[in-house]
């Protein structure tokens, strides 16, 4: 099967292209720096995989790359809780998921994969998330956003076309090409022992990688899933990140109110600095939710159980101590840890 990939060179659509290429899938990226994702992909593996130019906001150009594939996996995102970049979080995650599905179902795809996230659903009063939870009212550009795009491709899914949507946790893991949000949550989380109350569904990008490859199958219909991993207060993260490097550090817990007004007056200050700052108020407000998530029909249907969520944090932190990110204490053997 010819598969699109929109999104490739970013986080998960790397791991992705990895995994689908690993099930024989022939892989096209849509990338609006072909060279640039040449390289990224050359060093992940993947240099033949093909790369065509387009943007996800421009509909010719996913027209042109929809041609002469059989499936398409839209992973393409503006993954961001800057208060600056809210025009630019609408653009792609918005129009650009209504240009790539609009254009894979006039193309007659199958499947037609969409990258969602549990923010999608929030908030609910329920205490568990499902993957056919009511699209919610999320805070935030970003969130509100993802909500949004899960909208289209319901709309899709209710007029009978196989999308396939899969909701994501908070992704972890290593060989991060971009270096994003996550990413530099777990950069701080060694360099900071300070907390916030709440929490939420945290998973490793390659059972993520594994989940959306699994579903890249043709035949099936509409579908919904939930690739969210296992639920982590966020005190218990810095906890794990403390066991795998063997340190002991006294942990600090920032209460909720202090946590939102202090992501509202981060927010203030961006956009008046014009520079991003660590916490914003959606993220707070997120985090305070706590949200737990079911991924049930993930485990039973697609047959992917996700990994131990410390094996992901001691991985992360090793490749990011690899690459030069972090610098990690020595274990007593002079190994390390990380």
């Amino acid at each position: 099967m010819k598969v699109l990939v929109t999104g490739g060179t970013g986080f998960v659509g790397s791991h992705t292209v990895v995994a689908l290429r690993g099930q024989d899938h022939d892989v096209r990226v849509l990338a609006r720096d072909p060279d640039g994702a040449g390289k990224t992909l050359a060093a992940i593996g993947m240099g033949d995989a093909e790369v065509v130019e387009g943007d996800v906001t421009d509909r010719p150009s996913v027209e042109r790359a929809v041609s002469g594939c059989d499936a398409v996996l839209h992973a393409a995102g503006r993954y961001s809780f800057d208060v600056r970049e809210s025009r630019r979080i609408q653009e792609v995650n918005v129009q650009g998921t209504e240009h790539v599905l609009g254009a894979a179902v006039d193309a007659h795809l199958d499947p037609i994969v969409h990258v969602s996230s549990y923010v999608a659903l929030l908030p609910q009063r329920d205490q568990v998330l499902t993957p056919d939870s009511p699209v919610g009212r999320p805070k935030g550009a970003y969130a509100a956003s993802k909500a949004a795009a899960e909208a289209v491709a319901r709309r899709h899914q209710e007029a009978g076309a196989p999308v396939v949507v899969v909701q994501l946790g908070t992704v972890l893991g290593p060989n991060d090409p971009q270096i994003g949000v996550n990413t530099h949550m777990m950069i701080g989380a060694v360099k900071s022992a300070v907390g916030m109350r709440g929490g939420g569904p945290f998973v490793d990008v390659r059972d993520v990688a594994g989940t959306l490859a699994a579903a890249v199958r043709t035949g099936r219909g509409p579908k919904r899933y939930m690739a969210t991993g296992w639920y982590l207060d966020f005190v218990d993260l810095l906890r794990i990140v403390d066991e795998v490097t063997g340190r002991e550090r006294k942990l600090s817990v920032m209460p909720t109110v202090f946590a939102k007004a202090f992501g509202s007056g981060a927010d203030l200050v961006a956009r008046i600095s014009r520079r991003p700052m660590p916490l914003s108020y959606a993220d707070a407000w997120i985090t305070s939710l706590a949200p737990r998530c079911d991924d049930s029909r993930t485990r039973e249907e697609l047959d992917v159980e996700p990994r131990d969520i410390r094996a992901t944090v001691m991985d992360t932190l090793r490749w990011l101590a690899e690459d030069g990110h972090i610098e990690l204490p020595e274990a007593p053997d002079g190994r390390g840890r990380g």
